[in-house]
């Protein structure tokens, strides 16, 4: 057994059973191995481990411990690789940035620490359907049309933002507990497309599941298509791939065999299904489907049977039979046959009679089954319109009772039941459940804000779709509650706290009008703060300098004037000054000048000191090497910046108050 340390940044965190303290970050395991606190995470499970990274479940301190999920870059291995790697890293997170869609995992924050990459993103309390499929039995046909109807519409919209996945398998399907919705995870293999000409991409795919297009690394819209296409033929028949084999590929004829396995294995799969993921898995690009909406086209297209051709085998039987004519006589028969008794036989003109009168009864029978097989062909030949009416209309009352459902649960206030409710269904493309999915999940949104849990309300607006109808609606309340927290974070600021209100102000999301004005904000606060600070130093200190100039202690109050500046530049050390550390403030310079200025009557004091300065030769605006800063905020002598302010030899200087000015 091992003890593993959950310190994300932790370089080999597999540590003995035995061990106290973790070898590869020196953590202390007995707190490291529960959870780890991590900028304002905690993290509380390793979730999964591969060759290039790790992924941990964590609570989001600052939201009420909701659960996100942590993806930590691993770069062990050659230069090149580890850069590929990084690559592929931040691509997934610019991917899930620009991606808005319900089925797809919401992108909360992306940062470099340490040289180390991390990718915050929502946590999907579920399971992937390859362990589904370990769990129970191959799925049925039923399910995997349903599969097929859930996932082909991300796709669409994929599709649709120019990107190709290109690593669908049932290990990055997972369905979420609780309404069982599908969702599409792991885009760190997908990349933009750009251009009508297949492209050469890099070669990143799962064995088993690509196309040999993608293989090549020229993977297309129907490379997507492709790996669904495979993705479901192998919940359905149950075979996945494996390192030395797979029984549903043929390797001498580069083809899937997988409707031969359901012969023999005696799997009932429907004839329209088993012709729609066959065309989805073709290997030429051109009998295969071009893109996803093509699929869904063809998987929602009515069920119409196949025409019934009527058979004239029996007319045409009828019309060639004859009743042959006996050519016995009565008496020739009877002493032919003896031991038949004399009743069976009959005259041969009676024979000939029945024999006409069966003929005409043949025929009326035959006339009367045609017409009769022509009304039914004409009914037949009808059967697609009938049977698309009547599934219409089942769709309809399937639609109708939804929207009954949605309108319930809505009137109840039970809005994330009905947004949830709505989003699982939208799919189906109805004007209704549209609309129903943008009013449903803008009030649960509002009811999130009406707690005052603005970047809650946020959270859940921006997993709208702005295909629905109330889109702009829905932009404009992330717009309002973006300015609420903004607000709130002025609020945190003006208590002192800047920090906090800088982790409030970036909570605001990108996309929204607030977002502009948050740069210029935290400048102003960062400014203030270190005004502030300045302040409160001399305010704390300056009541010596003040006395020793009220008792013209000239000298010591030189002195007391250079350590405080020494220390507020954090050089009292050293001594010295440096350029980089001569960067007061206006306010600062101006409180400790007005100090020398007054107690001297306008003798000593730094604004005559740069008065003097600019007399004797330096430029007019005191800028360059002897400016305090590229502001406006004073200047200085020389001295100061070639390290030699604060190190005369006082003993040697007098100081009197009758000096000339600026000469002590």
């Amino acid at each position: 057994m091992s003890n593993f340390c959950l310190n994300p940044a932790c370089s080999n965190p597999r540590n003995l059973e035995q061990n106290k303290f973790c070898h590869g970050c020196g953590g202390n395991l007995t707190e490291t191995s529960q959870s780890f606190l991590f900028e304002n995470y905690r993290v509380t499970k390793l979730l999964g481990e591969g060759g290039f990274g790790r992924t941990y479940l964590a609570e989001y301190l600052r939201r009420y411990n909701e659960p996100r999920l942590i993806k930590t870059l691993i770069t062990n291995g050659q230069k090149q690789t580890q850069q590929k790697i990084k690559e592929l890293f931040t691509r997934e997170a610019a991917q899930l940035y620009q991606l808005d869609h319900p089925q797809i995992p919401k992108l909360y924050e992306y940062f470099e620490k340490d040289n180390n990459l991390y990718l915050v993103q929502e946590f999907i309390d579920g399971i992937n359907l390859r362990e589904e499929l370990e769990q129970g039995k191959p799925l049925s046909s039923q399910k995997i049309e349903t599969i097929l109807q859930e996932l082909l519409p991300v796709l669409t919209y994929i599709e649709g933002q120019n990107l190709l996945h290109r690593d669908i398998k049932p290990e990055n399907i997972m369905r979420r507990h609780g309404d069982g919705l599908l969702m599409l995870i792991d885009f760190g293999a997908a990349r933009v497309k750009t251009g009508i000409t297949p492209t050469v991409l890099t070669t990143i795919y799962t064995p088993g599941y690509a196309a040999i297009e993608h293989m090549m690394g020229r993977p297309v819209k129907a490379s997507d298509v492709y790996s669904l296409g495979v993705t479901c033929i192998r919940l359905l028949t149950g075979c996945l791939p494996s390192s030395t084999s797979d029984p549903i590929y043929d390797d001498n004829e580069n083809c899937f065999c997988w409707k031969e396995y359901l012969q023999e294995n005696k799997i009932e799969v429907s004839p329209r299904l088993i012709a729609i993921l066959d065309r989805m898995v073709a290997s030429s690009l051109k009998d295969r489907y071009p893109d996803s909406q093509a699929v869904l086209q063809d998987l929602l297209r009515p069920l119409s049977p196949p025409p019934v051709l009527l058979s004239t085998e029996l007319l045409e039987n009828e019309q060639h039979s004859t009743v042959p004519s006996p050519t016995l006589s009565i008496e020739e028969a009877k002493e032919q046959h003896p031991h038949v008794p004399p009743a069976v036989f009959v005259s041969a003109q009676t024979l000939r009679k029945s024999s006409v009168r069966f003929g005409l009864i043949a025929v009326l029978a035959s006339f009367v089954t045609g017409l009769i097989g022509v009304v039914g062909y004409l009914l037949l030949i009808n059967q697609p319109e009938l049977e698309a009416i009547n599934t219409t209309q089942e769709s309809i009352d399937n639609n109708n009772l939804l929207v009954e459902k949605l309108e319930a649960q809505y009137n109840k206030g039970k809005y994330q039941d009905c947004y949830q409710s709505a989003a699982k269904n939208a799919h189906q493309g109805h004007n209704q459940l549209q609309e129903w999915l943008g009013k449903c999940g803008l009030a649960a949104a509002k009811l999130k804000a009406n707690a005052n849990s603005y970047s809650g309300a946020i959270a859940i607006a921006q997993t709208i779709p702005n295909t629905v109808p109330n889109y702009p609606e829905v932009k404009n309340s992330i717009n309002e509650w973006s300015e609420e927290i903004l607000n709130h974070a002025t609020k945190v600021y003006q208590t002192g706290n800047i920090e906090e209100a800088i982790k409030v102000a970036d909570l605001i999301p990108d996309n929204s009008s607030a977002n502009s004005k948050i740069p210029n904000i935290i400048a102003q606060w960062k400014q203030e703060e270190q005004t502030r600070r300045e302040v409160k130093t001399v305010g704390a200190e300056y009541h010596r300098l003040r006395d020793l100039l009220a008792a013209e202690k000239w000298q010591e109050a030189d002195e007391e004037t250079t350590r405080m500046m020494l220390r507020t530049a954090g050089r009292s050390q050293e001594g010295w000054f440096r350029r980089q550390d001569v960067n007061f403030s206006c306010e600062y310079l101006q409180t400790i000048d007005q100090l020398w200025s007054e107690s001297s009557q306008g003798q000593f004091g730094f604004s005559l000191q740069k008065e003097i300065w600019q007399q004797n030769g330096s430029p007019s605006d005191a800028r360059g090497k002897d400016s305090v800063s590229e502001g406006n905020q004073g200047s200085l002598p020389s001295d100061i910046w070639e390290g030699k302010w604060g190190m005369w030899d006082v003993t040697l200087v007098e100081f009197f108050a009758n000096a000339a000015k600026c000469n002590l």
